[in-house]
């Protein structure tokens, strides 16, 4: 039988190192779940002790990178999901209900190895487009009241806790697991943002063709790049990559 990933949360750019603490404090709540910073912005020195009160062993744990690079490197396989309050036509976000629904039709996601992060941004801001990029899904949390704005820690705690409970459910009714849908949904949301005519013109200009055969080497290499369910910023990088290597060597076949 298969367990339920680890849930995570990362800070991006932190500001407060009270908060950051109380952020600590909240998760030590959830034994399962630890806390990841990248770049954050200020020392984790006594404000960041005092935040995080009784919960000091949790403290110790905290997982410090530099950026999202070296996140990357040491984070295999991750599942990034952007909590963001900002959402409409320019920056799309799903309810809880809808982002959990999204997910667990991943085959990846119903695996002990696959691990799940919910990405909260600065206090001040939030998370930046670029940020958001670098995630898979964006999703926001329910709020009634019209005030619509929470504290860090509290955010961390909320979101958390929520889809623990999600989590929980999923895995607490086996009939669930045996009506998921083969293909992801994940990746279907990737082919969206997939660069499909560069990747062609690209694999033109390296002198292949593929218009005859169904199993050509456009179809094997999209399906094996598929497979990673790369990121907006992957598919940007990716993209940029190609059309870089063609004005290089305009001659070259």
């Amino acid at each position: 039988m298969k367990t339920a990933p680890q849930i995570n949360a990362l800070l991006i750019r932190p500001q407060y190192s009270f908060n950051i603490g109380s952020c600590v404090r909240a998760l030590a709540n959830n034994t399962s779940t630890n806390l990841h910073i990248i770049d954050p912005q200020c020392e984790l020195g006594v404000h960041f002790r005092k935040g995080a009160a009784g919960a000091q062993d949790f403290a110790k744990k905290v997982k410090i990178y530099s950026s999202f690079e070296d996140f990357f490197k040491e984070q295999t396989n991750p599942l990034l999901i952007a909590m963001t309050r900002r959402h409409g036509k320019r920056r799309q976000a799903l309810s809880l209900d809808e982002c959990f629904e999204r997910v667990q039709e991943s085959e990846e996601f119903i695996s002990s190895a696959q691990k799940l992060f919910l990405v909260f941004g600065q206090e001040d801001h939030g998370l930046s487009q670029e940020d958001i990029l670098q995630t898979h899904i964006s999703c926001f949390l329910p709020l009634n009241g019209p005030f619509q704005s929470l504290n860090l820690s509290q955010a961390v705690l909320l979101a958390t806790f929520l889809f623990q409970k999600k989590i929980n459910e999923f895995f607490d009714k086996p009939e669930l697991r045996i009506q998921m849908k083969p293909k992801e949904a994940l990746q279907e949301d990737a082919l969206d943002f997939f660069p499909d005519q560069s990747f062609k013109t690209w694999l033109k200009f390296c002198g292949f063709s593929f218009d005859k055969s169904k199993n050509n080497i456009y179809t094997t290499l999209k399906s094996m790049l598929m497979r990673s369910i790369p990121t907006q910023k992957e598919m940007k990088n990716f993209e940029s990559a190609m059309q870089q290597s063609m004005k290089k060597n305009p001659k070259q076949y």
